[in-house]
């Protein structure tokens, strides 16, 4: 039942910081994605995995974070109805950017292949 209380947490603070970042931090040209959130046991802090893409622009949507993080946590204190609402820290999700490095060296593979 808690593991269930927790996971339901994860969610609905995953889709309310995506809703707000995707309205108040977006870039042209740019895709943000929160992709995971975790919220600590004591319900005190919850880290919140994002993938950029392009990937060369996440320092600068980091940047923009780093500034907004004020205002997004207040949208999400004013939002939400769980107490507490948990400090939300960004995190970099490396798992797209190792997801896109493997797919392109199976491409290399794949065309050496057809050219031999």
């Amino acid at each position: 039942m808690i593991e269930k209380k927790a996971a339901r947490a994860n969610e609905i603070l995953k889709e309310e910081i995506g809703n707000i970042v995707l309205r108040e931090v977006g870039l042209a040209g740019v895709l943000i994605t929160v992709t995971e959130v975790r919220i600590s046991a004591p319900r005190t802090e919850a880290s919140v995995y994002v993938s950029v893409y392009p990937d060369d622009k996440f320092d600068e949507i980091f940047k923009i974070f780093d500034k907004e993080i004020y205002n997004i946590q207040q949208q999400i204190n004013h939002r939400l109805r769980m107490r507490p609402i948990p400090k939300i820290i960004f995190k970099r999700d490396y798992r797209e950017a190792e997801a896109g490095k493997v797919e392109k060296i199976l491409e290399e593979i794949r065309e050496k292949s057809d050219n031999e």
